[in-house]
């Protein structure tokens, strides 16, 4: 499997700069998300980008946590670091394809179940996110849609 972290980047600067891009590993992570049971997995690819500052921020490199999941006991993650869920991650040193977040990804579809959303419309779901208290940024929805145009 490709580095989810180095291609998804590569499109992000892409769809951005140029508006345009290659789809393929968008729709590798797309398949991962499907199949690990996510809902609405454009919506989440977004909130994948967004929350982890295109693949920058410190919660996403340290903790392997590409949604800003708060620890939870949901049994997914291995604790707290750095204010946020830490997820188990095998090698520490290399690069890290979309199998280093798979805790995280199962973690994020029981956060789903566990809100109660069976599915419906992407914009419905953003919508879901913030009345469920998902973020603390009043914008949340709009740098959302911000993505989900750029990439789909």
């Amino acid at each position: 499997m490709k580095s989810i972290f180095i291609a998804l980047t590569i499109i992000v600067a892409l769809k951005v700069g140029q508006h345009k891009g290659v789809q393929e590993p968008v729709d590798e992570l797309l398949y991962v998300l499907d199949t690990a049971g996510v809902k609405n997995p454009k919506v989440v690819a977004c909130q994948w980008f967004h929350e982890t500052g295109v693949m920058k921020s410190k919660i996403y490199r340290e903790n392997h946590n590409p949604f800003g999941m708060k620890e939870s006991r949901r049994h997914w993650d291995i604790g707290t670091k750095n204010g946020h869920a830490n997820y188990f991650h095998v090698n520490h040193f290399g690069r890290c394809d979309v199998n280093c977040y798979m805790d995280a990804i199962h973690d994020y579809a029981e956060w789903q179940k566990q809100r109660g959303w069976t599915g419906g419309e992407d914009e419905e779901y953003m919508e879901f996110l913030v009345l469920k208290g998902y973020a603390e940024d009043p914008k949340y929805i709009d740098r959302l849609r911000g993505y989900y145009y750029l990439l789909f």
